[in-house]
């Protein structure tokens, strides 16, 4: 274990003196190399493979990783231009476009799959080399015991997610979906589905559970062709398929695309499955139209919902559930689609439990539950446990991790729950019903007479009653002491006076936690073009009449244009509006996250991460700043020549950067669903 932990690390250092830009860019680059590797070794030793006498790897033989990758010591292997020439201008152009049809089997068709949305990011092919040495030198998949453990250490390279700014949401941890897997009881035989899996983390545990008490050549068949999962982004499915692979299921059935792209009357019985474990994600993007695809009653912006919604046209009937979802879908009931689904879950499943987690879990301290449900029966009431936080912890965080230990108290109770513990407790269908399905019910056992409340705390506060912010703030002021209190009184009641209230937090957080002098006086002081890579030279505009309608998002200055069936950009950006209606009625410049494949005319810069400074860091930053003294023209440019004389401030550590755009996120999460 030591000698692969030391591997990564080495590997990792290796990459560092390339350009490959942050935590997420590292881990794809390695991981396709996994990925290459990992179906050359065990493709070979599959068993449906040795059997069948005509089997050929899909993968041409020139580009199968033991005639390229390998250095045999004679002085041939690929190295620097040579070798980056190679996998730039052969090997992906291949992999991309293997020639794939109905006929193809999926085991084979998944490799165009995963490298039609793929990228080299290194550009040096001597430090190219000396990762595929270290990979080859010291890993061979053949070996029961390396195969073994390489999944603990590809586990700790996934779970790096959580810090690799937005990658965070494709990651759950461990510790929860071991405990959901094990509470769903998965057996081999049931269709068990995630319909947005990121890197297959339930999937991963719901076949160690079956693999557990069935080992038989039967039950493994039975768990490759019933365990399915859908991820519509490429690099978690990346990621997913070759955790498949490691787990000795050949990735077949984990599906490129949307799962809520597909209208729900279209899913007959063929389609139900028996467990669905998983954790959709909150507050995401769905494409144009995909909300189309449910029922009007219960259409809403929150990705989650939907999900839910999925779920429930998707189930056998007897079919079991276990669910994470934020807080927002307990609380909300002012939204009548919110009550119309809550309504909908509980006619038609039982909805016996929420265990109800504590902060510091996932990507952006999102709050979450787990919600246990079965369909085929009514809700009658919901039993509740809230997993407490360990004597001294506020929150769990990376040097306080959360364990499997810390749900054996959820454990021992959950087949015995008039045991007397009191982080459980029991609310009747009736007060739900009178809540008006509001169900984010507060634990009548605990009495918090002197509260404590951290930042995000203060900002839930804000959200769940708004009529008392000033006797809110006025107990956080007390409690908070000695940390930073950046909402005064006379603050709060301008906020109270001013109708784009959300919009002013917004804004005062990102002051509190990018533009404190006292914070920021230690900072590296930069010109924004220094800060990251400006791509302006690649954009293109089309006219209208000549663009022809596809699938990627035509970028402008304010946002999506149009759709069209090409692009330009493939991967992670910052986009700026340069002219037309680039500044905000406070004099802020407009500017968006995009990712993935995009078309950006001559209205909008585009960026891209050089190592200095994250795109989500900037883009908050952004937010705050006052451009109106350096755009012109009575319609208002910003130029790139602007762009060079702003200058910023940030945080040298890309880990403190991650810190800060958390912390951001999660309070700009909470003022969204005030």
């Amino acid at each position: 274990m030591s000698e692969l932990k030391g591997l990564v690390k080495r590997v990792r250092k290796i990459m560092r003196k390339d350009v490959v830009s942050g935590d997420a860019q590292r881990i794809e680059q390695l991981v396709w190399m996994f990925f290459l590797k990992v179906y050359d070794e065990l493709k070979e030793s599959n068993e449906y493979e040795l059997e069948s006498s005509d089997y050929k790897s899909i993968i041409p033989e020139k580009y199968r990783w033991r005639n390229w990758a390998i250095d045999h010591k004679d002085g041939k292997a690929l190295t620097g231009d040579e070798l980056v020439s190679f996998i730039n201008n052969e090997l992906f152009p291949a992999l991309k476009d293997l020639h794939v049809d109905e006929n193809t089997p999926k085991r084979s068709a998944i490799v165009q799959y995963v490298f039609s949305r793929l990228h080299n990011y290194m550009v040096n092919g001597t430090l190219i080399r000396q990762v595929l040495n270290e990979l080859n030198e010291n890993i061979d998949f053949d070996k029961y015991e390396d195969r073994h453990l390489f999944n603990e250490i590809y586990e700790s390279i996934l779970q790096e997610l959580q810090n690799a700014g937005s990658a965070g949401e494709f990651y759950t941890p461990r510790p929860i979906t071991d405990f959901m897997a094990e509470i769903m009881d998965p057996k081999p035989g049931e269709i068990i589905a995630d319909f947005a899996c990121g890197t297959g983390g339930f999937l991963v545990s719901a076949i160690n559970h079956m693999k557990k008490n069935n080992n038989s050549q039967h039950a493994l068949d039975s768990i490759q062709e019933n365990v399915i999962g859908c991820e519509f982004k490429p690099l978690p499915y990346l990621l997913c398929v070759t955790n498949m692979l490691l787990h000795d299921l050949d990735g077949s059935n984990i599906t490129y695309g949307s799962s809520l792209s597909r209208n729900v009357y279209d899913y007959g019985p063929n389609d139900q499955v028996d467990v669905v474990l998983m954790n959709p994600p909150f507050g995401g993007e769905i494409a144009p139209g995909e909300d189309l695809n449910f029922p009007k009653l219960y259409r809403t912006s929150e990705t989650a919902n939907l999900f839910i919604c999925l779920v429930l046209y998707r189930l056998k009937k007897e079919g079991r559930v276990a669910i994470v979802l934020p807080d927002s879908f307990l609380t909300t009931n002012s939204e009548q689609a919110y009550v119309e689904l809550k309504k909908k879950l509980m006619k038609e499943c039982n909805l016996h439990t929420i265990v109800r987690l504590p902060t510091g879990l996932f990507y952006a301290n999102i709050a979450t539950n787990i919600l246990f449900f079965e369909k085929g029966k009514e809700t009658n009431g919901i039993w509740y446990y809230k997993v407490p936080l360990p004597e001294g912890y506020r929150s769990f965080s990376k040097t306080k991790p959360f364990t499997n230990e810390h749900l054996n108290g959820v454990r021992k109770w959950w087949n015995n729950r008039e045991n007397g513990d009191i982080n459980a407790y029991f609310v009747t269908q009736q007060q739900i019903i009178d809540n008006n399905y509001n169900i984010d019910i507060k634990n009548p056992n605990i009495k918090d007479d002197k509260p404590e409340y951290s930042a995000e705390q203060l900002m839930s506060i804000i959200g769940d009653n708004l009529g008392k912010r000033n006797e809110a703030f006025g107990r956080i002021q007390n409690a908070l002491k000695n940390n930073v209190y950046f909402l005064n009184e006379e603050k709060v009641e301008k906020l109270n006076n001013d109708f784009d209230y959300k919009h002013m937090l917004r804004l005062k957080v990102i002051e509190h936690f990018m533009f404190d002098e006292e914070k920021t006086d230690k900072w590296e002081s930069d010109t924004f073009v220094n800060a990251c890579s400006i791509l302006d030279s690649r954009r293109k505009p089309i006219t209208k009449s000549d663009r022809k309608k596809g699938e990627y998002p035509y970028y402008g200055a304010n946002g999506i244009q149009d759709y069209v069936d090409g692009y330009l950009f493939d991967g992670e950006f910052l986009l700026i509006g340069e002219d037309g209606s680039v500044i905000t009625e406070d004099g802020k410049p407009i500017v968006n996250l995009a990712s993935g494949k995009i078309w950006v005319n001559n209205h909008a810069h585009i960026v891209e991460e050089n190592g200095k400074c994250l795109l989500k860091y900037l883009y908050y930053y952004l937010q705050n700043v006052d451009i109106t003294k350096y755009a012109h023209g009575n319609i208002p440019k910003f130029t790139q020549g602007d762009l060079k004389q702003l200058v910023i401030k940030y945080p040298k550590s890309l880990s403190e950067q991650r810190e800060i755009i958390q912390k951001i996120a999660y309070i700009d999460y909470l003022i969204d669903i005030m």
